[in-house]
C-alpha cells in the first residue's frame, strides 16, 4: 500500500495539486531542451506528440522551440527523429477539413521561418531508416501543399541536395512515389 502511494505523490506532487495541461506540456519542454539522453528527450516528444492530438495550439505555443531546437539532433537516433518529425506532422495540419487549420498554418510558418529546421529535414532524407525518411518525405509533402514557395526557396538554399536526389534511387516503391509526387 505504501508502494501506491509514494507513487501517487510523485505522480500529483507533495501538494497533490492537479496538473495542469500547460504545466505538463512545460515540463515536458523543459525536459526536452535539458536531457542529454536520447531516451528522456524522445520519451518527452512522445508525450508531446500525444498532447498535442487535442492541444496542438497549446503544445505550439509552449513546446514548439525546444522541439525546433532538437530538430538537428533527430538525425543521431532514428526513433526520436520519426517521433519528432510526426509530432510536426500533427502541428502543421492544416488541411481544410481540419478544425486547428489556423493554428496548424502559424506552425508551419514558424518551421519555415527557422532555416536550421528546413535544413535538418532535408539531411533526415538521408537516413536509412525507412520510418524516418517516409515520415520526413511527409512532412515536407505537408509543407509544400501549403507553403509551396518557402520550401522551395529552403531547398535553393541547402549546401546538399544530394539527400533529396539519393530518395529517387530509393528500392522502396513507397519512398520513391513520395518524391515523385512533388
Amino acid at each position: 500500500m505504501d508502494f501506491f502511494q509514494q507513487m501517487n505523490t510523485a505522480i500529483r506532487g507533495p501538494q497533490a495539486e492537479v496538473q495542469t495541461a500547460d504545466t505538463t506540456i512545460t515540463k515536458l519542454a523543459d525536459r526536452l531542451a535539458q536531457s542529454t539522453s536520447f531516451a528522456d528527450r524522445r520519451a518527452s516528444v512522445l508525450a508531446l506528440k500525444g498532447i498535442a492530438r487535442d492541444l496542438s495550439a497549446d503544445v505550439g505555443n509552449i513546446a514548439y522551440p525546444a522541439l525546433l531546437a532538437t530538430l538537428p539532433e533527430a538525425s543521431q537516433d532514428a526513433d526520436l527523429g520519426k517521433a519528432l518529425l510526426e509530432t510536426f506532422m500533427i502541428l502543421c495540419d492544416a488541411e481544410p477539413s481540419s478544425p486547428q487549420r489556423d493554428v496548424g498554418l502559424r506552425h508551419i510558418d514558424l518551421l519555415l521561418a527557422d532555416p536550421n529546421a528546413l535544413q535538418s529535414i532535408f539531411a533526415l532524407l538521408a537516413d536509412q531508416s525507412f520510418y524516418v525518411r517516409f515520415s520526413a518525405l511527409q512532412l515536407l509533402s505537408s509543407l509544400l501543399a501549403h507553403r509551396r514557395q518557402g520550401v522551395q526557396a529552403h531547398f535553393l538554399r541547402t549546401s546538399d541536395p544530394s539527400s533529396l536526389i539519393e530518395t529517387l534511387n530509393d528500392k522502396r516503391e513507397v519512398i520513391r512515389n513520395g518524391v515523385c509526387a512533388w
